[in-house]
């Protein structure tokens, strides 16, 4: 049977100009800071915190009891029996990676707060009265503070705490007079860098008559998820949602995967500890992850009750099935995770409902854009087709420019917890052409900024990203040091850089290529179309892209080369961008051959080099403008990990050269890359005459 998660109050439903629920408590947001020392803060100050900093090991807990009037009851054996159920509950979610500790419980410490703090929750002055009582401590992201408190009416919470680490560079957490396990496994999960996690009720309709599981009149119940820690339902939390786990860095890459095209996969029980756990489909500004329920374990609960909707039809309460939560850029009070409602009524209460979907049930997004069937379901995983009905084999990743594009790209492609970022002009070509080759084989993103600033969808991207370092591409005179100092605040940056194109091309190589390479890639480092066509080829098979003269290979390339001892060298382009004499001064530099992959413009090169490439087809292409660099430079990364052809086509045409090589590799699917701007429509349509079924 369902436990009571004792003290939790209801939760605040919230949208834009909506009311709370009618007798609602609100619960406050986590906090969210960036910088600077604790601020003057009250319960319903949003600030956000580090949140990119690995998480995975053992964590201490210094709980302080503080009280301005009259001490509370715990003893630091009740807050220790606490601490070990929660370490329990989080070793049992992450397979062991994750431990809590309690590393010392102080005594009940009197503060003196003043009367308006006491009445506004004054979170800020309860911090600073926390810290002086513990005095020196380490502060990183494996230390936490939690003060705990008796009961205070003005703080609109059970638990709240800054999501990431604090100004200070620990964890810190306020408790309102709670020893639940729930209560505070949520207060450090915000800690380790976790949202809310709320549920979406959604109508038809602006006056809410028939209610529906999306639309454009939604409101959000925070704290609302009725599976995982991040929600405080009334019911005791199962496992941690696999969307949670990702976040942590729990999963790995066998266990998550992102949907771009039409595609069935079998989800594996979020519990079962092994198989693929979470899906991710992008379609606009919305990110959808799907997860399968079954009631086993720490889940077994899920299924023990049962109500009658208002449809007449008895289900189980919440239950399994795949659950599937938005994110929705700007939604909601934090940005967090928000399940989906697929047997929606009127009845707004955590209890009686059941969100998921079940064995042959489906459900198209409003948009029309994307669809989620479940053929099957059973306790070994449950089988899903997720289908993108408008597409017809044509996938388009665009934004609204090039650096929106970008994070389009990388979204459709890349999951959280990605290791690597790399980030490159979207200005100048230069100095990325051989570090999109470099992003393809160690599977990274490359995302386009500015000279002086980085755009709203790529911070976004990056948030969700949550990558252990970031790589710049290029010097100072194309990415300044102030996109460098705020790129850090996502994670530690490294530049790779040189005194022009060529010597930071050398560099990049130097970076991430031993000697005795199979094979080294040499384009020209005055246009682009040649390198951006050969980058996922070179990711493909695991060489460097160097970048050379019309007629001269400068002393960078050739002590490279030197270095990199390549068995083989490839040249791409005609002898009109690379003259015969630097193709035969390269044979110097390998024990092998050297290749000239080339045609008669930048088109015929992309479809001879797909043609060397993938000689018997591929079931995807990817195809870009070959008048641009941005689009091709973002997703050359994408197509060398799929591993997949990168074709330049004219913004209104698709050249002879790449129709023929589009009918030979008989493609199931085409990607374009970029908005109708870039590759317009009708040529869009006209890539369907290529596919095969």
């Amino acid at each position: 049977m369902r436990a009571l998660l004792g003290g939790i109050v209801a939760a605040v439903v919230t949208a834009a100009g909506a009311a709370g629920a009618a007798g609602a408590t609100p619960v406050a947001a986590p906090l969210h800071t960036a910088s600077g020392a604790a601020p003057e803060i009250r319960s319903d100050t949003p600030l956000r915190g580090d949140t990119a900093k690995p998480v995975l090991g053992l964590h201490r807990v210094t709980v302080v009891p503080v009280y301005w009037s009259t001490p509370g009851t715990a003893t630091a054996a009740d807050i220790d029996t606490t601490i070990t159920a929660v370490d329990r509950n989080y070793s049992t979610w992450t397979g062991g990676k994750i431990h809590m500790m309690a590393g010392q419980v102080k005594p009940w410490t009197q503060i003196s707060l003043t009367s308006t703090q006491i009445s506004t929750c004054d979170l800020g002055a309860i911090e600073r009265a926390a810290r002086a009582a513990v005095g020196t401590s380490t502060a990183d992201q494996y230390h936490h503070i939690v003060a705990l408190f008796p009961y205070n009416s003005a703080c609109p919470f059970t638990s709240t705490g800054y999501v990431g680490t604090s100004p200070t560079g620990d964890g810190f957490a306020w408790i309102n007079d709670s020893l639940d396990t729930g209560v505070w496994a949520r207060a450090l999960g915000y800690n380790l860098g976790l949202d809310n996690g709320g549920s979406l009720a959604c109508w038809a309709d602006a006056a809410h008559t028939t209610p529906v599981p999306l639309s454009d009149y939604c409101q959000q119940s925070s704290l609302d998820d009725p599976w995982d820690v991040m929600g405080t339902t009334p019911y005791l939390p199962g496992f941690m949602s696999a969307a949670n786990l990702e976040k942590l860095g729990v999963l790995d890459g066998s266990s998550v995967t992102n949907i771009g095209w039409d595609q069935s996969v079998t989800l594996a029980p979020v519990e079962s500890g092994a198989g693929l756990r979470s899906v991710t489909v992008v379609n606009g500004p919305n990110t959808y992850y799907l997860e399968f329920r079954a009631p086993m374990g720490m889940d077994a609960w899920i299924d023990d009750a049962t109500y009658t909707g208002t449809d007449g039809v008895t289900r189980t309460d919440p239950g399994g099935g795949v659950v599937i939560r938005r994110v929705r850029a700007g939604w909601g009070r934090s940005g967090e995770m928000d399940v989906i409602d697929f047997h929606p009524d009127n009845n707004l209460s955590t209890s009686d409902r059941h969100p998921g979907l079940e064995a042959g049930e489906g459900y198209t997004v409003p948009s029309g854009d994307v669809r989620f069937a479940v053929t099957s379901t059973s306790s070994a995983g449950a089988q899903v087709s997720i289908t993108f009905p408008k597409a017809s084999g044509i996938y388009r990743w665009s934004g609204s420019d090039r650096y929106a594009a970008s994070a389009a790209i990388s979204a459709n492609s890349f999951r959280m917890r990605t290791p690597t970022v790399y980030v490159a002009s979207g200005q100048v070509f230069t100095d990325a052409l051989s570090g999109a080759a470099v992003a393809g084989r160690v599977r990274s993103p490359l995302l386009l900024v500015s000279q002086d600033g980085i755009s709203n969808d790529v911070k976004l991207e990056l948030a969700r990203l949550r990558p252990d370092r970031i790589v710049v591409l290029g010097g100072v005179a194309t990415i300044s040091d102030s996109v460098l100092a705020t790129l850090n605040l996502y994670a530690p940056v490294t530049r790779i850089s040189g005194a022009d194109r060529y010597e930071t091309s050398a560099a990049i190589s130097k970076a991430n290529f031993a000697a005795g390479v199979p094979v080294a890639y040499v384009a020209s480092g005055l246009v682009f179309p040649d390198a951006l066509a050969g980058a996922p080829i070179a990711g493909k098979t695991g060489g460097p892209m160097l970048l050379v003269k019309s007629t001269d290979i400068p002393e960078s390339i050739a002590a490279e080369l030197t270095r990199l001892k390549p068995a083989k060298i490839v040249l791409l382009g005609g002898s009109a961008t690379i003259a015969d004499s630097v193709e035969s001064t390269l044979a110097a530099y390998t024990t092998g051959t050297v290749e000239r992959w080339e045609g008669a413009d930048r088109y015929d090169v992309s479809a001879g080099v797909s043609a060397q490439a993938f000689p018997s087809g591929s079931a995807t292409v990817f195809v870009a403008s070959g008048g641009i660099f941005t689009d091709a430079l973002s997703g050359a990364p994408v197509a060398g990990k799929t591993p997949a052809p990168l074709l330049l086509l004219r913004s209104d045409s698709i050249p002879s050269s790449v129709a023929a090589e589009l009918t030979r590799l008989q493609p199931r699917r085409i990607v374009v890359l970029g908005g109708p701007a870039s590759v317009s429509a009708s040529v869009a349509t006209k890539l369907r005459a290529f596919l095969v079924s």
